[in-house]
């Protein structure tokens, strides 16, 4: 199986190294996005004696990063890409574990789209699913577009996988470390709220609409998928 493991930082060296060390059986495909506002990783040499670093012209916005991240994995002909937050840390044996549930989908030839560890804080994205569902939303800065790409993958007809495997996210680095990123939340919350209510014709988990900004008139609700982190 080809695949990349991308971890995209923003602030927090100390917890980027947590994340980055608990994952050294994925190393040789690990890379690290340097997201952050002062090119903090430009001469990291720790980090970068363990994965490669790469440095986008600017800072990326949550769907950037992720289109990016598609269209190198396509062009590595990856089966597989996987992701993980810059606040997480999988305990020992938790991102080989991992690894192997995902080989084995891959092998089964299931009809997967995403394969989730403790949520997506460590995923991996199924890169058949990509072809069919696109390109994430582009409208979205941060919040709600990783919701607005999943539930595009679970009409697409792609299972949501909940492996079990736990990985902890202190949930302490992009945002919540940062008065600035934190007043941005609070600002682009409800204008995302809205933008997805109207595109998917409910918020988050109440979706009703099977395509985008077309209200469903069938009277049938939508089949919600599996977010309740059970198997």
């Amino acid at each position: 199986m080809k695949y990349i493991l991308a971890i995209s930082y923003v602030k927090r060296k100390d917890l980027l190294y947590k994340a980055v060390n608990s994952v050294k059986a994925l190393w040789s495909h690990t890379m690290v996005i340097d997201n952050s506002d002062e090119r903090d990783l430009r001469n990291d040499s720790y980090i970068q004696s363990k994965v490669k670093v790469y440095e986008p012209p600017v800072p990326l916005t949550v769907p950037q990063k992720f289109n990016y991240l598609q269209e190198l994995a396509e062009a590595k002909g990856c089966d597989v890409y996987m992701h993980m937050h810059d606040d997480a840390e999988a305990p020992p044996g938790a991102a080989e574990a991992f690894l192997a549930e995902v080989e084995k989908l891959v092998s089964e030839k299931r009809r997967w789209g995403i394969a989730f560890t403790s949520y997506d804080i460590l995923a991996a994205v199924n890169m058949e699913a990509i072809r069919k569902v696109g390109e994430w939303d582009n409208s979205f800065i941060q919040y709600s577009s990783d919701n607005d790409y999943y539930w595009r993958i679970h009409l697409a007809g792609y299972e949501l996988i909940w492996t079990g495997i736990p990985v902890i996210h202190y949930g302490s680095s992009s945002t919540w470390s940062d008065p600035y990123r934190i007043a941005l939340f609070q600002a682009i919350l409800p204008i995302h709220l809205e933008y997805y209510t109207a595109k998917w014709g409910g918020y988050w988990y109440q979706e009703m609409n099977y395509e985008p900004f077309v209200p469903n008139t069938t009277g049938v609700t939508p089949a919600q998928p599996n977010y309740t982190g059970k198997k």
